[in-house]
């Protein structure tokens, strides 16, 4: 049913339109209403027989109805009651979330998450709603993610309860209502109904009150249905939670039409601002420019506006060879200095919408082939967005990684991609590598920033996710030789800072220009943040050895110890005719580009439980989540800060 759900319906977005209604240009007129009144009409019969499939095939068939009716739905009744953790603003809407849930719970169980213990009626007060800080994720309730990092909401309440602050409660549920309430200088998101993780104790407390059970029976229950990380409940609260923060799924109507904002809610993983920043990597070398110290590809840009003001032919040449008047070098000039390119849709992130091209062959001479090939690869992109033409730059694994990780990294490859890793015998395997870490914080304005999600992406190909074959680990300090380690780790850091600081200033810089195209100022959230100023972001990363010698990097020669077993590489310089051991003196750092949202998050929870838990001699479920709790830490601060600030009697 997962598999299924992920060839028919587009998840990426808050539509969740059919693919049949995405791929293509057909459909591209149907949205809103009509968008969801066709949807409906056409899968009232999927509707039927998976939800057949799943009551009579799964372990629902032993569940109470009226349980089943509360997890799943029904199409048919959910314009007036959808599941918990369903809501949409209209009742036909309601109907295709109804569908779009059966999405929801086939992703759950084939995560490998137990399916939710269910609560029609839930009391606040089991998990003190009305003193902690109430973060909700207004997502669908089965994105993976936010599945992982939602476990962390009991343990992240008690370690913020031990240090003296409010405890939180982490919440996910698509959509959330809008209410003045006394008491308050604005208006208040809250919400009715949410998926969560609730502690042991908690759930013994839920089971006596709404469930009649005795001590004995609920705390049998208990002992059953607990995980390391409590027990996930789907409630139906008896009062509505209001919220300090809210996590946007991409093209929530809340977030996209400005009314978070509107409301002062605070940052969270993204702002508009830092949407229209980073979303169009065409403003990345004004955002990290020169001045900033951000090391960032050589770069040109293509804009869409200049293919709409233009005929085919006309913009053809221009690619290839230049236009002064948009002042757009052209990629015959661009390719003098960078023979091998990257071309990325400026608007999308993960590797979508990305190539590689070598425009130039060894003897230096243009390709012809591949030239028509970018050229008509970025005029397709242009005619939706804006195109980023960049210097590809060649990081890999092998210059920074212990032997050890470069042996479990060919395992992994064999394992997970079938993909034989040749390091040894020439044509040795091109390996390539990136990096990711989050940065967050509880005080952006005063530059203080905590490092979290340290990920290694290593693949064969030149784009190393997940989903094009690569490999994801915990970049942690033990896989990185021990003589570079501390350096290269201390120029990330900074890269990153330099990174958040250009962000933050970049705020000033565009302020008119936003708001000319978006036609809205940046604005603030009620602790008189502005959105300009990150909380958070994810930085994506190469990094390439700085040498003491002058020369080509040529070859990376393994070198082995006195009983054969491989210990590192040599890197191989050619200066003219001579070629030569280098030693590293530095690492240069560069800027892929920053991302806003919550991605591959779960992918790090996934890793964490397996190095601290699999295979650990004493398993450590408190260190799985660690990296997710230092973010909603942070974010908690900006939760309580702006409590304090919309209460009227504060």
């Amino acid at each position: 049913c997962a598999e299924f759900f992920a060839e028919s319906l587009n998840d990426h977005r808050y539509e969740y339109r059919p693919w049949a209604y995405s791929r293509g240009i057909g459909f591209k007129h149907l949205g809103g209403e009509a968008l969801y009144e066709m949807a409906v009409a056409h899968h009232r019969w999927q509707d039927r027989y998976l939800r057949r499939v799943a009551r009579q095939y799964s372990e629902l068939r032993a569940w109470e109805t009226e349980d089943v009716a509360e997890l799943l739905g029904e199409m048919a009744t959910a314009a007036d009651r959808p599941p918990i953790g369903a809501d949409g603003v209209t009742p036909i809407e309601r109907c295709w979330r109804a569908y779009n849930h059966l999405r929801e719970i086939a992703f759950q169980r084939n995560d490998g998450f137990p399916l939710p213990r269910v609560f029609s009626a839930f009391d606040p007060d089991i998990i003190k709603a009305a003193s902690r800080t109430n973060m909700a994720f207004i997502y669908p309730v089965g994105r993976t993610h936010v599945s992982r990092a939602l476990a962390e909401g009991p343990t992240l309440s008690a370690e913020l309860l031990a240090a003296g602050r409010p405890g939180v409660n982490l919440l996910i549920t698509r959509d959330v209502e809008q209410v003045a309430l006394p008491g308050f200088s604005r208006p208040l998101l809250q919400a009715w109904n949410a998926h969560l993780y609730i502690s042991r104790d908690e759930y013994v407390q839920a089971l006596l009150r709404h469930r009649g059970l005795s001590r004995a029976e609920a705390e049998q229950l208990a002992e059953e249905h607990a995980g390391p990380k409590g027990v996930r409940v789907a409630a139906r609260f008896t009062r509505p939670i209001s919220l300090a923060l809210v996590f946007p799924f991409h093209g929530h109507p809340k977030y996209d039409s400005g009314l978070l904002e509107e409301l002062g809610l605070p940052y969270t993983s993204q702002s508009l601002f830092h949407t229209w920043t980073t979303y169009d990597k065409a403003k990345y070398p004004a955002i990290f420019a020169p001045e900033t110290g951000v090391d960032i590809p050589g770069e040109i840009d293509w804009l869409a506006s200049y293919t709409a003001r233009m005929g085919e032919a006309e913009v053809r040449r221009a690619l290839e060879y230049g236009d002064d008047a948009c002042g757009f070098t052209g990629l015959r000039r661009f390719a003098e200095f960078y023979p091998l390119v990257m071309v990325k849709d400026a608007a999308e992130s993960g590797g979508r919408g990305q190539k590689a091209f070598t425009l130039r062959a060894h003897d230096n001479r243009v390709d012809a082939e591949a030239m028509a090939g970018a050229v008509d690869f970025i005029y397709q992109i242009s005619r939706t967005h804006n195109v980023a033409i960049q210097e590809v730059i060649i990081s890999s694994p092998e210059y920074w990684a212990t032997e050890a990780f470069m042996q479990a990294f060919v395992e992994r490859q064999i394992q997970e991609w079938g993909a034989a890793v040749n390091r040894s015998r020439r044509p040795r395997t091109q390996l390539y590598g990136s990096h990711r870490l989050i940065f967050s914080s509880p005080n952006p304005a005063k530059g203080e920033w905590h490092i979290s999600h340290p990920i290694t992406l290593n693949s064969r190909q030149l784009i190393t996710n997940v989903g094009r074959g690569g490999t994801l680990d915990l970049f942690s300090p033990d896989i990185i030789r021990p003589e570079y380690r501390e350096l290269l780790c201390q120029r990330m850091r900074e890269s990153g800072e330099r990174c958040m600081t250009s962000l933050a200033r970049y705020g000033a810089i565009a302020g008119e220009a936003y708001m000319q195209e978006c036609e809205r100022p940046i604005g603030e959230d009620a602790t008189g943040l502005s959105y300009a100023t990150p909380r958070y972001m994810m930085l994506d990363f190469l990094v390439q050895p700085i040498f003491a010698e002058q020369g080509m990097l040529v070859d990376l020669e393994p070198v082995y110890d006195a009983a054969g077993n491989r210990v590192g590489v040599n890197f191989i310089l050619q200066h003219g005719e001579d070629r030569f051991p280098a030693t590293v003196r530095d690492w240069r750092v560069v800027l892929i580009e920053p991302n806003i949202g919550i991605g591959l998050w779960d992918r790090l929870a996934i890793r964490e439980e397996y190095h601290y838990v699999r295979t650990a001699e004493t398993p450590d479920w408190h260190a799985v989540g660690e990296n997710a709790r230092i973010v909603l830490r942070d974010l908690a601060q900006a939760g309580e800060e702006y409590w304090q600030a919309v209460s009227s009697d504060q």
